[in-house]
């Protein structure tokens, strides 16, 4: 008979499957240890290069500087005796090199920085580590880590099987219960029970480390979370391509830019691959230039094109990322729309220039004084008006430009101080040229406020023609005013709507009797001055239709009662806006008299003639008979000699 087959030991089972429970357990630390490890020497390393080129580049920037080739070779040397080191290379400016060390062996990390003194690149250094020493540490590493993880293997084999193989059935069959709970997500399963104390301890280990996974779970959701809502709301495109332009992965700020609906249909349309979405495909493979010799992400300014076929501008920001090889892999980058402050900024532009004319083609001299007094912008024409250059003018005091009397500047100054008051103020001053011409001027000011800085800008005017059209207009008003007041014939300035009284002169009291202000505000009527009826209106009549009136025969009625003949004329003026008459009324009450006396005279003269023709129509008869007479006298003389 066959012998019966022995049934298998739980315990040998158990101590197996503790074992290479164990064991697993051991070789996954061990990993995890050697991995740390390696990783720890790789940072210490890449710690050591930039350390490293780090000195070289402080230590060299003097050599450099001074062209000192030995001192830098002396530092390069002392440098590249440490084992670690693998490739030392100087070079200045130029690119010619100083020094170059290559220990032959494979390289672990290479790092290059340039040498900049005062903001001018004077050398170039490039620093490789070798990888033989990091493969030695970690060998060492590896062989002691291996030796303890297979010594503690062996001793935990032997334990279990021979002393603890009875007793951690229960409790390990508990805790793999935990440690499934957790692989499956569960972390809210109640202790397990444990019968001895000795597992007290590696159930709280398990138990924190449940806790450890379940707060790095929610930490690692929440980051995803936040990352996602940082995405999708984002008002700025996100996106990430391969090198080869085919988008992976897109916002909906991205989508909407180029007028798609949402990032789905946008990377599902033919312009999924975004070398479509370039105006210009050459700004593309511009950018990925610029970007593999960059190892900072980089910006550019370019035009893209819509679903619509519309072109915007935008500013791209990427950085490249690359696979383990440091061959490039994807392009991770963000997108911002601004063709609104690109507009804006146009926009501010051609304001810029429609100011910059404004201010250049104003005829009076502008100009913006800072808190200090002291000019900061002005325009040509202020230029030319002073006779100042521009690198004269600049920076000038405000009271540079008023000497003369003191009551020019104390103007000025009390202009200022109405300004600082009112916020504005206007003031005339004789400003003084660079030939030391005072032209006279009119300025207007307003202070304003730019960045919390006080300013005074404002206008200047060259009132130099007006002030002598002033003087001129001032010395024609003093004739006229002497020749209104010292005429000799009565002057009446009256209201034509109403015949009120303006003004009258001398003359006038002295013929009409009414003193300047009794008449003055009062009508003509008033002072019933018309000495015969409806003589008012036929002369307001006669204005109205001519607008002038001259030589017409009026009689004045002076205060007293009696009234004096005068000769009247008159004219429609504006004065002050206001439709006025103004009358002159002369006198003639002499020359009515004269006029007399010349007419009495005539007749005088008439008759005298008469007289005179009478006398000689009997003179004439008279004489042939008188000499007749004589004549028959003589003849009939006795002594007179007869006719024979």
């Amino acid at each position: 008979m066959p012998s019966p087959v022995a049934p298998p030991s739980l315990s040998n089972r158990l101590s197996l499957s503790l074992g290479i429970l164990s064991t697993g357990i051991v070789l996954v630390v061990t990993a995890v240890v050697f991995l740390f490890l390696t990783w720890r020497v790789g940072v210490q390393m890449e710690e050591q290069a930039e350390s490293t080129i780090d000195f070289l580049s402080k230590s060299l920037e003097t050599p450099f500087w001074a062209l000192d080739k030995d001192s830098a070779v002396a530092v390069a040397q002392a440098t590249a005796m440490n084992p670690a080191v693998g490739l030392l290379e100087l070079r200045d400016g130029r690119g010619e090199s100083w020094f170059a060390y290559d220990g032959g062996g494979k390289l672990f990390i290479l790092r290059e920085v340039d040498v900049i003194y005062e903001g001018q690149v004077i050398g170039h250094v490039r620093l490789g580590l070798d990888e033989s020493g990091r493969v030695r540490t970690l060998t060492s590493i590896g062989l002691a880590v291996g030796g303890i993880a297979l010594l503690i293997i062996v001793v935990q084999y032997f334990l279990a099987a021979r002393l603890l193989r009875r007793y951690f059935r229960g409790p390990f069959d508990a805790l793999d219960a935990l440690v499934g709970a957790y692989v499956k997500g569960a972390f809210d399963v109640p202790p397990p029970d444990v019968e001895y104390a000795e597992f007290i301890p590696l159930r709280r280990t398990f138990l924190g480390m449940g806790r450890t996974i379940e707060r790095q779970m929610n930490q690692l959701r929440e980051s995803e979370e936040r990352y996602r809502a940082i995405f999708d709301n984002s008002p700025v495109g996100i996106f990430r391509t391969t090198f080869e332009g085919a988008l992976l992965e897109g916002n909906p700020a991205l989508a909407r830019m180029f007028g798609y609906v949402d990032q789905y249909e946008f990377m599902g349309s033919d312009n999924a691959n975004v070398q479509a979405v370039y105006a210009d495909p050459a700004a593309r493979l511009h950018f990925l230039q610029t970007v593999l010799q960059s190892d900072r992400p980089v910006s550019i300014e370019t035009e893209f094109v819509r679903k619509d076929g519309t072109a915007f501008d935008a500013v791209l920001t990427a950085s490249v990322q690359r696979d383990g090889g440091g061959s490039p892999l994807l392009l991770n980058g963000v997108v911002e729309d601004v063709s609104a402050r690109k507009e804006a900024e146009r926009s501010l532009a051609r304001e810029r220039q429609l100011m910059a004319a404004i201010f250049e083609s104003v005829p009076g001299l502008l100009f913006l004084y800072d808190s200090h007094g002291r000019l900061v912008r002005w325009n040509r024409a202020h230029e030319v008006m002073t006779g100042y250059s521009s690198e004269e003018i600049s920076g000038r005091s405000l009271f540079d430009w008023f000497a003369g009397p003191g009551e020019n500047v104390s103007r000025v100054v009390d202009a200022l101080r109405r300004g600082k008051k009112d916020g504005a103020a206007t003031v005339e001053a004789e400003m003084t040229a660079k030939d030391g011409r005072r032209i006279p001027m009119l300025f207007s000011g307003v202070g304003v406020t730019v960045d919390g800085e006080a300013f005074l800008t404002g206008i200047g005017i060259d009132i130099t023609e007006r002030k002598e059209v002033e003087e001129r207009l001032r010395q024609s008003e003093e004739k006229f005013s002497r020749l209104f007041r010292l005429s000799p014939d009565a002057i009446v300035l009256m209201e034509l709507e109403h015949g009120r009284i303006v003004d009258v002169n001398e003359a006038f009291s002295r013929v009409a009797g009414h003193a300047w202000e009794d008449a003055v505000g009062r009508t003509a009527s008033d002072l019933l001055l018309y000495g015969r009826p409806g003589e008012r209106e036929a002369l307001r009549q006669a204005v109205l239709e001519r607008d002038i009136v001259e030589n017409v025969d009026f009689s004045l009625r002076r205060k007293d009662g009696s009234v004096v003949p005068c000769v009247f004329s008159a004219q429609r003026v504006l004065l002050e806006g206001r439709e006025c008459v103004l009358c002159v009324l002369r006198d003639v009450t002499e020359l009515k008299r004269m006029q007399d006396m010349m007419i009495q005279s005539e007749k005088m003269i008439s008759v005298g003639g008469i007289a005179a023709g009478v006398a000689h129509e009997i003179n004439n008869p008279l004489g042939i008979i008188m000499v007749t007479s004589q004549n028959l006298s003589q003849r009939t003389r006795p002594d007179f000699p007869k006719n024979i």
